[in-house]
């Protein structure tokens, strides 16, 4: 998801928000194999509740935009993108012990980032308010060179990155609220004080990254605020956790753009 930081009132906003939704057959093509979480049926449930609930007649439809090389390793190595690449047309084939790679899966790949790059740049130049990817692999545990749980390339670290580089922006939010800590997210910009990284996530567990004491380094020392909890909690702790931790520390930084990293595990 990704969303411009704006000043208008609630009022304003709802009388003209433009949001736009990327989705596309590509999405559906990345296979996993049967039985695995990560499958096509995530998205296809999402389609049929859009239509069904009407939403998908109040929202513009994006069409996957696919990422280049240069823009895959403003965050990934060379050998990574290589290596992904290099799974293009096979059968099934692991990166990782779970991180399966289909026929194309590495098109899917190149897709999901590059749509999250292109939904930002309409955000950014004021054609949408914000946008919604409905994109597949996902990405934040991918690290520079490495694909990790279930994720090829780090689709909203492309992004930012992007933006970083080609918008000129000194200030984004990542705001990452997956069950998981976005381990490659964190790691991407754990030294930068441009990307202020912030993260809800059950803890101990999988990757087992994400503890109060992991806040950045160098320039990027305070840039980076995890927030592990415990399992089972409510939405009333959980609101707590943003409403009184999290949302005060965005604003006080005063982003440019926003991009959440919307896990839903």
């Amino acid at each position: 998801m990704a969303h411009r930081s704006c000043q208008s009132s609630t009022a304003e906003r709802k009388m003209t928000e433009k949001v736009g939704v990327v989705r596309g057959e590509i999405f559906l093509k990345h296979d996993t194999g049967w039985g695995h979480p990560e499958s096509p049926e995530r998205l296809v449930s999402i389609y049929g509740m859009l239509e069904q609930s009407g939403l998908s007649k109040e929202l513009e439809t994006i069409e996957p935009m696919r990422a280049s090389k240069a823009e895959i390793c403003l965050v990934h190595s060379q050998e990574h993108f290589a290596a992904v690449a290099n799974t293009a047309g096979m059968n099934q084939f692991y990166l990782d012990g779970d991180t399966p790679a289909s026929p194309d899966s590495f098109e899917a790949a190149l897709f999901a980032a590059g749509s999250l790059v292109s939904l930002t740049d309409k955000v950014l130049s004021g054609k949408l308010n914000s946008g919604f990817a409905l994109v597949r692999p996902p990405g934040h545990h991918a690290e520079q060179d490495q694909a990790m749980g279930f994720c090829l390339f780090n689709n909203v670290a492309v992004a930012a990155a992007w933006a970083l580089k080609e918008k000129g922006l000194k200030r984004i939010l990542i705001v990452d609220y997956d069950v998981h800590h976005g381990n490659g997210t964190q790691k991407a910009f754990y030294d930068t004080d441009q990307v202020l990284y912030m993260s809800s996530h059950r803890y101990p567990f999988y990757p087992g990254t994400g503890y109060f004491s992991e806040t950045g380094h160098g320039r990027g020392e305070g840039f980076t605020v995890n927030v592990p909890l415990p399992g089972g909690m409510g939405d009333n702790e959980f609101d707590a956790v943003y409403s009184r931790i999290l949302m005060p520390i965005a604003r006080q930084y005063k982003p440019e753009l926003i991009l959440v990293s919307a896990g839903f595990d």
